[in-house]
């Protein structure tokens, strides 16, 4: 039997025979040159694919050319696989003298048993000699001609070398290779025509010429005609436009057209109407210039221009309101408004001319009877009331339901501001007056719902009265109050949710001494009723319910949709009420 250490030896020499046999020889493939031939000034890329089944990376790859050796970089660094092939390449290698050329590929791996090294099969090239380059010489005796409205450009070619064509820029347009010598431009009226022209050999690569000839011809001007003015500018008006007419000029040139401004637009230019139509709406203006236009040369206006201004007619007089009796036969809007000029039951103080209420109603149609809901609307807004005893400045009234009624005291008021109608209490005025009253100690003054004010003592001295208020006969708590001559008596009573709400005012112009007694003279008294009508959102007066109630006023519309129906009463709210006619014309009031 052999001693194991000599099996051991005999099993590790075939081990390494095993792997020497398995380390398998690098592949080249894909080996190609780029361009495959040239001339004398061409430069050549080569390029081959290295593989390795064991993926053993090249100790080098090269190509060799003519004996020489030229060392190929990795196309792509990252790839670090072989199995697969990676690709190698080396550029701008030459340039060669002219000839065949033989070149082959040659690659080492780099394997730590054993490295081998492989090379391609030889290959060749041919490099031909570089054709010769003729330079042409710069063309010569450039000349234009021109006419309605083109530049015709001619030239020659240079002597010595042979002139195949020309390259031609025209106006920064180039046309290369033509043969021919001349070119023919069209650039309208006045139009510029700028060339340059460049000889070209096509010997070798091809060779233009080392200079060029070059020329700026301008075309001739269209002749001008001047148009007469135009004439006879006249309108007629209607509702609510204007149209104007006008006639071309008889004199001279033709007029081929119109520039027309309306209201300082200039939107009708070129037009060939002699007449314009302006929509200039109610009461607007038109306001029109005309000039003729002749289209010769590059267009040319008249020296002169008519124009004129003219109003459209203004709305009637009661279109949207004014009118108590609304008619679908007259010429009204279909939105109108009533306030107290045209319905007298609403609010209007004449001696301060102001008012307060309004009802407007939306119709669909002149012909449609049914009012859709919310297209009767009732407003009413606070307005500003002198007070009778001027010194006292303002208050604020405001109609409701063809009442008047009190809406609150003012800055500009004898006491301090107060605010009634946003909360929904609506007073009424009770005395508002400017009369002599004279109250001697223990007389009273009356006033409304039950109140009087009586004096109790009269200081001529200081000039000082005392009053109490009575209701029903009876003293009112806290109404005592001493008041000097010149300033005035107020009674604050709390008015819903309200507080301090002054509901009587009385001024005390003087004290006198007489003989038998003493008296206060008043002179202005204002009272407001205790009892207000109380006025919520959503409160609902005949068809009309109350949508807004703030310091602005109050806002009421319809609730739900009605009709005006032939021959009928609408009843709107309190008083209030339409009147139809019996009538196929619809017509209320």
């Amino acid at each position: 039997m052999k001693p194991l250490k000599n099996i051991l030896a005999a099993i590790g020499i075939l081990v390494a025979i095993t792997i020497i046999a398995m380390a398998a020889a690098p592949t080249l493939s894909n080996n190609s040159i780029d361009p495959a031939s040239g001339n004398t000034t061409t430069l050549f890329d080569f390029s081959v694919t290295f593989t390795d089944p064991n993926n053993d990376t090249a100790t080098y790859v090269n190509v060799t050319i003519n004996g020489t050796n030229y060392t190929l970089s990795e196309t792509d660094p990252a790839d670090i696989n072989t199995t697969d092939g990676k690709d190698y390449i080396v550029t701008n290698r030459g340039p060669f003298a002219s000839g065949i050329h033989i070149y082959n590929f040659t690659a080492k791996d780099e394997n730590a048993t054993e490295s081998t090294t492989v090379t391609s099969s030889d290959k060749s090239f041919n490099v031909t000699d570089t054709a010769p380059t003729f330079v042409p010489p710069d063309p010569t005796g450039l000349a234009n001609t021109t006419g309605k409205y083109w530049v015709n450009y001619t030239w020659n070619a240079g002597s010595v070398n042979v002139t195949d064509s020309y390259n031609v820029n025209m106006n920064g347009t180039w046309t290369n290779d033509s043969a021919n010598t001349f070119k023919n431009v069209s650039v309208g009226p006045s139009g510029w025509a700028n060339i340059i022209v460049y000889a070209y050999n096509n010997s070798g690569t091809g060779t233009l010429s080392t200079s060029n000839v070059s020329d700026s011809v301008q075309a001739p001007s269209a002749p001008t005609f001047v148009p007469p003015n135009p004439i006879s500018l006249a309108n007629t008006t209607s509702k609510y436009w204007v149209n104007y007419t006008w006639n071309a000029g008889t004199s001279g040139n033709d007029t081929d057209s119109y520039n027309v401004s309306v209201n300082g637009v200039w939107g009708t230019n070129g037009t060939t109407n002699a007449f314009r139509n302006v929509d200039a709406g109610p009461s607007g203006w038109a306001n029109i210039t005309v000039y003729a236009y002749n289209n010769s040369g590059t267009g040319t206006l008249s020296t002169g221009e008519i124009d004129d201004s003219v109003q459209a007619p203004a709305l009637p007089k009661f279109y949207y309101t004014g009118n108590r009796i609304w008619d679908a036969a007259q010429e009204m809007s279909t939105t109108y408004k009533w306030t107290p000029q045209s319905f007298s039951g609403f609010f209007y103080d004449i001696d301060n001319d102001v008012s307060s209420e309004t009802m407007t109603i939306t119709l669909a149609s002149k012909t449609d009877r049914n009012i859709d809901e919310g297209d009767l609307v009732y407003e009413s807004k606070p307005v500003n009331i002198k007070y009778e005893h001027d010194a006292w400045g303002n208050y604020t009234a405001i109609g409701f339901l063809a009442a008047k009624y009190f809406a609150g005291y003012t800055d500009n008021s004898v006491v301090e501001k107060k605010d009634m109608v946003s909360k929904g209490y609506l007073s009424e005025v009770l005395i508002d007056e400017d009369d002599k009253h004279t109250i001697t100690i223990g007389s009273t003054l009356p006033l409304k719902e039950g109140y009087a004010l009586k004096a109790i003592d009269i200081s001529v001295e200081d000039t000082l009265v005392r009053f109490v208020l009575l209701k029903d006969g009876e003293e009112v708590s806290g109404s005592d109050e001493i008041v000097d001559k010149g300033k005035n008596y107020v009674y604050e009573k709390k008015i819903g949710s309200v507080s301090d709400v002054p509901i009587i005012i009385v001024y005390v112009e003087t004290v006198f001494h007489g003989r038998e007694t003493d008296a206060a003279f008043i002179r202005g008294v204002f009272q407001i009723s205790e009892n207000p009508t109380k006025i919520e959102t959503g409160d609902t007066y005949g068809i009309m319910k109350v949508k807004q109630r703030s310091v602005s006023g109050i806002k009421m519309e319809n609730d739900d949709s009605f009709d005006l129906s032939r021959d009928s009463t609408v009843e709107i709210m309190g008083d209030i009420k339409f009147k139809v006619a019996d009538s196929d014309t619809l017509r209320f009031a």
